[in-house]
């Protein structure tokens, strides 16, 4: 199935080969999740940081029926500084704000987390369906 995919760049130029991973990657998606409406990816790269090089920042909205799944994947917006004892201060930073260098590494784990949020649902529906009332036993008692 082809999901409509809509990628916009900011701060960087169109790359037939980010395009192409992207779109392998929501393919992957729909495969999987076979009702996915449609998919808009948005990366971009912010002005470039003297310290820390430049950094990618992904975001993914996926809208299926009901609802609309947004995932924004950024580098932490303050990395603090490395303490005296010669520990990297990156090695504290939680995995989902990890600063990435890497357009496909950050576009990797964009999507992970898309899959992750796509499976909550999904569990959450099939709950919700097991709670409901039988068909049969909606409506009045016969008399």
């Amino acid at each position: 199935m082809i999901t409509p995919l809509q990628t916009t760049y900011r701060g960087l130029e169109r790359s037939t080969a980010v395009t192409r991973c992207i779109r392998a990657r929501t393919d992957k998606l729909a495969k999987h999740f076979g009702r996915i409406i449609a998919c808009r990816v948005v990366i971009e790269q912010p002005n470039r940081h003297q310290v820390r090089g430049r950094l990618f920042h992904v975001r993914i909205d996926l809208t299926v029926p009901g609802a609309e799944i947004v995932v924004r994947h950024e580098p932490a917006a303050h990395i603090p500084p490395a303490e005296a004892d010669g520990s990297d201060a990156v090695d504290r930073i939680p995995e989902a704000a990890a600063p990435h260098k890497d357009a496909y590494l950050a576009i990797h784990d964009a999507f992970d987390i898309a899959h992750r949020r796509l499976e909550d649902r999904e569990r959450r529906q099939r709950k919700k369906a097991l709670h409901q009332a039988p068909p049969w036993r909606v409506g009045k008692a016969a008399v």
